[in-house]
């Protein structure tokens, strides 16, 4: 009982009014234009979805080149806490699509690439290009990685 009541008075003491440690927001000018940030969302979901390329192609190289029939099959999540993956297939070529759960504060909805990520990559010293969505709705390429 004797070493419960300083601690009761330490963490009291604690809980008392202390000044703010976080910064406000910047105001609106002071952020970035969405141009700014496109480029570096560009290269998050193109990381991404190099990834997620790179096993589903494992996974074909592994079942006799049949392609998984969803990203599950192929042990892939497809919802992330920031993001949604879609893997489509048309003529045996695979396409990723990654996009982002909420497109609030994202200059970009969401990035997509075929198979061909993996070659360029090691075609290019690691460069490759993905299409991205831009909240417009207007699709533009990017060139992630290199």
């Amino acid at each position: 009982m004797r070493l419960v009541t300083p601690l009761l008075l330490i963490a009291a003491a604690a809980c008392g009014d202390a000044p703010a440690a976080t910064p406000a927001a910047p105001p609106e000018a002071a952020r970035p234009a969405h141009g700014d940030t496109a480029v570096p969302e560009a290269q998050e979901l193109g990381r991404e979805l190099f990834g997620i390329m790179d096993r589903v192609l494992a996974y074909r190289s592994s079942h006799f080149n049949n392609l998984p029939a969803n990203l599950p099959a192929a042990g892939i999540d497809s919802l992330t806490r920031t993001t949604i993956r879609r893997l489509t297939v048309a003529n045996k070529v695979p396409t990723v699509a990654v996009v982002f759960r909420h497109a609030e504060g994202h200059a970009l909805q969401g990035c997509s690439a075929t198979s061909k990520v993996i070659e360029d990559s090691m075609l290019n010293g690691g460069a490759y290009e993905v299409t991205c969505t831009l909240r417009s709705g207007e699709s533009r390429p990017f060139t992630v990685g290199g």
